[in-house]
């Protein structure tokens, strides 16, 4: 009877060591792709930059000449305002004539 309670004892410590081995082989794999989220999402800031930044300094370039060509004060982003008078002038179609969208 000894030998076979030494067994069982044998075996629930073999499983406690392959638990915590597969728990530590889990917080690899968790790191590993947490780590690889974060360089996915820098890589897409990245593409994101390289391919939109020459189109919004394109934009930027024709807002500021609609405004000089207008004699504009400022020119403003709509969703920052709480209240537009009457006399507002909308540019959107000013810059997409300039941007060949019409």
């Amino acid at each position: 009877m000894g030998e076979i309670e030494g067994a069982k004892t044998c075996y629930c410590i073999n499983a406690k060591a392959w638990k915590e081995a597969a728990e530590e082989d889990l917080g690899k794999l968790q790191t590993r792709i947490s780590e690889y989220e974060q360089q996915s999402q820098q890589k897409l800031e990245q593409k994101k930059q390289e391919l939109y930044g020459p189109i919004l300094e394109k934009v930027k370039t024709l807002i500021k000449e609609v405004g000089t060509e207008n004699k504009f004060t400022a020119v403003m982003d709509g969703a920052t305002l709480l209240y537009v008078g009457t006399d507002a002038v909308d540019i959107l179609p000013m810059v997409k004539q300039k941007l060949n969208l019409q």
